[in-house]
Parts: structure tokens; C-alpha cells; sequence
């Protein structure tokens, strides 16, 4: 009886051992870390020899990504099916008799998945003893257990985009110093970041920094004049950082000078990043771009901006003129002065008029002036030689006999084309003009030994 178990045993054993003589090879799903709205995964094989036919079952997690297209390999030829009409899972069935070996990590076939959410989706064999099966050229099944020894599971990490981070719009006071507050939206799990600001040195000088969010590590460097590098770390995952929309990441003091100035985010693919942690201690740069969607330019000008125009510029001497504020900033306060002093306002206005009427009192060229104030805030300007007093082409020869010297003029502009001249018999210096003169194009007409000009 004993001998009788012991030849059936061994007929048993002869029997599977010879069904398993061969081992399945070994499959393997790729995997994939990024920020692509798309990925492609490969599933290659080892240790494929002399295979006639295969039935694979891979589970994914449908709220993160979708299969859209399963492809084979032209390296494998014969005949396959492939089903993903199960949301979660794709099969994939393939013969070819007789057999085929192919090379170690040859490429089997290609899973193209389409993103849905960021997130992690895990590429699962499932082997329930024959949705996951090798068999030889004359399909016989092949040793696969453990599954886990023969069937490598892959992975699909979608990672977030890089947070937004903005540079804001600001107007400012002129000689004051400024905090300008960078402000980040989408902000989550951050672990690294490094930013570069430029800026225009002619209206801004840096003077320090704010870490208004406790980002580990941040530190500012400004040693370059015009740029500002930001950076800061997160020493140990698991301790990122997030902040809500619209929170300042830090503030940059500047003395304002005066002017507009852009503030501009410099990313040559580094400069600007943000990094994430991602298995274990190592960090995965996050997705920023194109940059003007995660880096938004910010700008400070002034509050208020002077300026302003006039109604005559070359007056007679005595006749009024309208001056007339055209600042920018609704100002609440106007200080003119004009140089030299030989003026007059008019009409109840004075120097602290919106609008002042003014009259010259003697012929020349004067220089106008206007300070503007509103609140703590002022800003000014001035434009020389401005208004020309005076009776235009009069010659008046008081500095020498050049014709082109303005200050021979008596409104002290050189004439042009659409002036009459006039000289005067009994002026000082008669002109001489270097070179050919022609009437009609350095002057319209010209009287000359005129006794009384100005009558």
C-alpha cells in the first residue's frame, strides 16, 4: 500500500514538474513622475523563451488617470486583444504559435493614460492563478508563483503645477521707503523654492526683507545691483509648507526714487522654482510653465506725476497766459514759481492755483516749475526756457552779432520760417549769419533800420 502513495506521488510530481519545467518570464509596468497632461508606460519582459501565448491583467485607479490606447510592440508580432472597457483595469491577451523568445527588457507593449487629477496611481498586477499566465509554444502553463517574483508592479504620480506667484501693482511716494508684498496662490506641500526678481536701480534701492509666511530657511540676496534671489528649504519631508491664496510670502523694502519701475521675475529654468518632496528625502521640481502663467510681473510707479502745459508760449510782453495742471493722481495742492521774476499772476489766481493766470513783465526766456502735493506725498517738475516773453523776430543784438545766439532775440527764440523780422537801426550788434541765407527758410521776411520796433 505504501509503495502504491509512493509511485502515485511520484507520478504526481513528474507530472507538475514536468507542466513547470519552464518559469514565466518576468513582466515589468513602468513607471512615471511629472506634470505631463499625458504619459505613455511600458511594460517589458525578461526571460521570454519560446512563448506561445500570454493573458496579463493590470489595475489602475480610474480618478487619476485613463488608459485611451494600449499598443504592441512590433518586436512581438502574432495576435492580441486588448479590453479596457472596465473602469480600473485593463487586460490584455496575445498568441503566436509557434513560439517567439525575445531579448531581455524587450518592450512588449505601450499604455497610454491621459491624466484626470493629480495624484497616484498604482499599476497592480492582479494574478487570480490564470488572469496573469505565460504559456509555452505548446501552450503549457508556466511557473509564475510567487506572482510577486514574476510580476512587477509600476506607478503613475501626477504632480502639481508650481504655485502662482505675484508681483503686485503699486504707486508709491517719492523719497519714502516701500514694502512691496510678494503674494503666492496654489501654494501646497512646497519644500524648496528659488526666485529672481530684477528691478530698475534708477527708482528703487533695496534695503531689507520680511518673512511674513515662516518658510524655512528663506534668505534674500541682493549683491547684484537690479536683482533680487530668493530662496528657502524645507530640511525634512513631511514638514512642507502651504498657504492659503493670497498670502504674502515675504515683503521686499525698497527706497523709492521716484519713476516706474517693472518688477519683473527672471526664469531661465532654475533661477524660479519651485520643488516638491517626493520619495523620501528627494525633491521633484514642480511644472512652471509657461512662466508669465506662474510668475506675474508686478510694477511701482508714483502717486502723483506732474505735469502740465500752457496756452501761449511765446506771449507778447504783458499779455496773459493760462497755465493749466495736467498731473496725474488728483493732487489737493500746486506751488508754481517761474525764473527770472519778472512776472504777475492775474485774475485772483496766485501760485497755489490749480490753473494760474500769469503775465511776463519783461521779454526773455523763463523757466516754469510746478510742485504737486497730495497727502504726505509730492512730486515735481520743471522745464527751462518754457515760455519765450517777447516780440517774435526782434532783434535785439544784446549779446553779440550771431544770428543763431537766442539771447540776441528779443523773445530768445531763433526765427524760422514763418517769422518777420525785424532789425532794429539802432541795435547794438547788427546780425551776421555764417553761411547762405534764404529768405522764406530761415525767416518769412526781414525789414531792416526799423527806427521805433515796438510801436
Amino acid at each position: 500500500m505504501h509503495r502504491i502513495i509512493i509511485i502515485l506521488w511520484s507520478l504526481i510530481y513528474l507530472s507538475f514538474s514536468g507542466l513547470f519545467a519552464q518559469n514565466a518570464p518576468l513582466t515589468t509596468a513602468g513607471s512615471y513622475t511629472g506634470y505631463d497632461a499625458s504619459v505613455s508606460i511600458p511594460l517589458t519582459v525578461s526571460n521570454f523563451t519560446n512563448i506561445g501565448s500570454f493573458n496579463l491583467k493590470l489595475s489602475y485607479n480610474p480618478s487619476v488617470i485613463t488608459p485611451i490606447s494600449i499598443v504592441s510592440s512590433t518586436i512581438l508580432g502574432g495576435n492580441f486583444a486588448a479590453n479596457i472597457r472596465v473602469p480600473g483595469e485593463i487586460t490584455i491577451g496575445w498568441y503566436d504559435f509557434p513560439g517567439i523568445s525575445l531579448p531581455d527588457n524587450s518592450l512588449i507593449f505601450t499604455i497610454n493614460f491621459v491624466k484626470v487629477s493629480v495624484g497616484t496611481s498604482a499599476l497592480l498586477w492582479i494574478d487570480n492563478g490564470y488572469s496573469c499566465q505565460y504559456n509555452d509554444e505548446d501552450g503549457n502553463p508556466l511557473n509564475d508563483i510567487p506572482t510577486s517574483n514574476y510580476y512587477f508592479n509600476g506607478s503613475v504620480t501626477f504632480l502639481p503645477g508650481a504655485p502662482h506667484t505675484i508681483g503686485p501693482h503699486m504707486s508709491a511716494c517719492q523719497s519714502t521707503v516701500i514694502g512691496i508684498p510678494v503674494k503666492v496662490t496654489q501654494f501646497n506641500h512646497i519644500g524648496r523654492l528659488a526666485l529672481n526678481l530684477h528691478y530698475n536701480t534708477v527708482s528703487l534701492t533695496y534695503q531689507s526683507f520680511t518673512n511674513n509666511s515662516g518658510f524655512p530657511n528663506l534668505s534674500i540676496n541682493s549683491t547684484s545691483p537690479g536683482t533680487i534671489v530668493i530662496s528657502g528649504l524645507v530640511p525634512v519631508s513631511g514638514n512642507e509648507i502651504s498657504l492659503a491664496d493670497s498670502a504674502v510670502l515675504f515683503t521686499l523694502y525698497f527706497s523709492y526714487l521716484g519713476g516706474t519701475t517693472g518688477l519683473s521675475w527672471f526664469d531661465d529654468g532654475t533661477s524660479c522654482e519651485y520643488a516638491a518632496y517626493f520619495g523620501g528625502n528627494s525633491y521633484f521640481p514642480l511644472n512652471d510653465t509657461p512662466r508669465t502663467t506662474y510668475y506675474i510681473d508686478g510694477q511701482v510707479s508714483p502717486i502723483l506725476i506732474t505735469n502740465f502745459t500752457a496756452n501761449n508760449f511765446t506771449p507778447e510782453v504783458n499779455n496773459p497766459v493760462v497755465f493749466t495742471d495736467n498731473s496725474i493722481g488728483n493732487p489737493s495742492a500746486w506751488n508754481w514759481t517761474f525764473s527770472p521774476g519778472s512776472y504777475v499772476f492775474l485774475d485772483g489766481t496766485n501760485a497755489g492755483s490749480q490753473n494760474p493766470h500769469v503775465k511776463f513783465t519783461l521779454n526773455g526766456s523763463y523757466s516754469t516749475s510746478l510742485t504737486i502735493t497730495k497727502n504726505i506725498c509730492s512730486n515735481s517738475k520743471s522745464i527751462n526756457d518754457y515760455i519765450h516773453a517777447g516780440t517774435p523776430g526782434l532783434w535785439t543784438g544784446i549779446n553779440s552779432n550771431d544770428w543763431n545766439t537766442p539771447a540776441n532775440w528779443h523773445n530768445y527764440l531763433i526765427p524760422d520760417e514763418l517769422i518777420d523780422v525785424v532789425i532794429p537801426l539802432l541795435s547794438p550788434n547788427w546780425p551776421i549769419f555764417n553761411g547762405n541765407f534764404i529768405i522764406g527758410t530761415g525767416c518769412k521776411s526781414i525789414s531792416l533800420g526799423v527806427t521805433n520796433p515796438l510801436n
